[in-house]
């Protein structure tokens, strides 16, 4: 396994972001291949579609805005999942939040979805989500938790 290799060229902002666990047709999930690009986070890794917070919008309106821009898609219900807060006072930048929302998607709209950002996209089984080293580690770990929420339902109970 090639490691995850995290390097950018210069400064990159840390904002909060809300992005979405697309489940397809019980399949599995629908991943976004991150551009090889120096000045992102994780280039050449699989991602979760989504992205930065506006200022003044809510979560909701982002993760809508966000598939309309990277996969021409208009996102129907979404569903609260998770979030992931970061604390950033090592830099002066507070707390910074990643909300995962899940949304459902059929194999007949993956085919007709247009990439707009990003090298590729791909339907990943739950099996090679949890084996593939190049997912971003955060939405590496909100997949394990989905594909795990029952356990971990009776783990806590």
């Amino acid at each position: 396994m090639t490691p995850v290799v995290f390097r950018t060229a210069g400064k990159v902002p840390v904002s909060n972001a809300v992005v979405a666990i697309i489940t397809v047709d019980g399949l599995g999930y629908l991943m976004q291949l991150r551009d090889n690009k120096p000045d992102i986070y994780y280039p050449a890794c699989w991602s979760c579609f989504g992205g930065a917070v506006d200022v003044g919008e809510t979560p909701e309106a982002t993760l809508r805005r966000e598939l309309k821009e990277e996969i021409n898609f208009v996102a129907g219900e979404m569903r609260y999942f998770t979030t992931f807060t970061f604390d950033c006072d090592f830099a002066k930048q507070g707390n910074i939040c990643r909300s995962y929302y899940v949304v459902s998607m059929s194999c007949h709209q993956v085919e007709g979805l247009i990439l707009r950002e990003g090298a590729g996209m791909d339907v990943l089984s739950p099996g090679r989500v949890l084996m593939e080293s190049q997912i971003m580690p955060f939405d590496s770990f909100a997949l394990w938790m989905f594909i795990h929420r029952n356990d971990i339902v009776k783990w806590g109970g």
